[in-house]
């Protein structure tokens, strides 16, 4: 399989979010509004998507991989101690969405049970502190 996109992108929530309107460029195309290309291929993004094959157990890499990340500071004010257990909260019921669309595609989705924070804020750029991952979905297509 040839990788005809690698980039890392960030989603700006702050546009209309609809996941059944994001679809991924492909080389060559604008970015719409709402996504940001964070960086192109390096050694940051090479070790997550290893990392997200050696969670699944797999040889080959994934087609797609969605890092979902958080700003714990924005919930942390109003919410204090229940702030992460909200935050966990809000990712199974983006995980659930997402694999309720994937499989009406007839896609491959795959949640994943762990993952390096501290590579994906290198990788994105970000504080650790400020803002890090607290997910990782695996999206591909079905195998025959």
């Amino acid at each position: 399989m040839n990788i005809i996109f690698h980039r890392f992108f960030h989603h700006d929530a702050r546009q209309d979010l609809s996941l059944l309107q994001l679809r991924l460029p492909r080389a060559g195309d604008e970015l719409p509004d709402r996504l940001e290309a964070v960086c192109g291929r390096s050694e940051a993004t090479d070790a997550l998507l290893k990392d997200a094959v050696r969670a699944t157990d797999q040889e080959v890499r994934p087609q797609v991989l969605i890092i979902i990340a958080a700003r714990f500071q924005r919930l942390s004010w109003k919410y204090e101690s229940m702030a992460y257990n909200i935050i966990l909260k809000n990712v199974g019921v983006l995980y659930q969405t997402m694999y309720l669309v994937a499989t009406a595609m007839d896609l491959a989705p795959c949640a994943l049970g762990g993952g390096d924070s501290d590579l994906f804020a290198r990788a994105a750029g970000l504080d650790y502190y400020a803002e890090t991952s607290v997910g990782e979905f695996l999206l591909g297509s079905k195998r025959i």
